[in-house]
């Protein structure tokens, strides 16, 4: 059974499934970063926005 789970999951991975979710990492990273730059955290909300953006998050908008 954990076989069987661990090569569904590496094969959604291989085959691109796995990229709708990075975007939606993508988006939440974003997201923490804008409300990290609204609280006075300058480098914190860059990085998490820089990151978010590197994964893809801003292809869904």
């Amino acid at each position: 059974m954990h076989n069987m789970l661990v090569a569904s999951l590496l094969a959604s991975v291989l085959s691109g499934g796995a990229v709708p979710i990075v975007w939606v990492i993508g988006i939440i990273l974003i997201v923490v970063g804008v409300v990290a730059l609204f609280r006075r955290s300058l480098i914190l909300g860059v990085v998490l926005i820089v990151i978010g953006i590197f994964l893809g998050g801003l292809n869904v908008f």
